[in-house]
């Protein structure tokens, strides 16, 4: 079986960057919170073509209008849009709850592209 070669990893990757649109937050048993577009002012996305990683981070705080309190936050998914049902990528993070206004999360998800184990 052949493997294929750096240059089409780095195609692999760019094609992701082009198509995740949205992160989604999750609960700590994997049902949707939110779905925020990429582009919100919460969201921050880092890609360095040089590296097999893209990293995601939404910063989320207990004064966002669109969150309920208390909420109980433990993974993301990628999605290419709103209404997708197929995820991109799927990670789980460790829990932990927005219980007050004060309250501050940062969720970061990492793709890469080969997965490094």
């Amino acid at each position: 079986m052949a493997e294929i070669t750096e240059y089409t990893y780095m195609q692999i990757r760019d094609m992701l960057e082009s198509k995740i649109k949205f992160i989604e937050l999750r609960d700590d048993t994997g049902a949707k919170i939110i779905r925020i577009p990429i582009t919100d002012e919460r969201v921050t996305h880092v890609y360095d073509r040089t590296k097999q990683e893209q990293t995601y981070s939404v910063l989320i705080k207990g004064t966002d209008a669109d969150i309920p309190i208390p909420t109980t936050f433990g993974g993301t998914a990628l999605f290419e849009e709103i209404d997708s049902t197929e995820a991109i990528s799927v990670e789980q993070t460790t829990s932990f709850q927005l219980n007050a206004a004060v309250d501050e999360l940062t969720i970061t998800h990492k793709l890469q592209v080969p997965e490094v184990r």
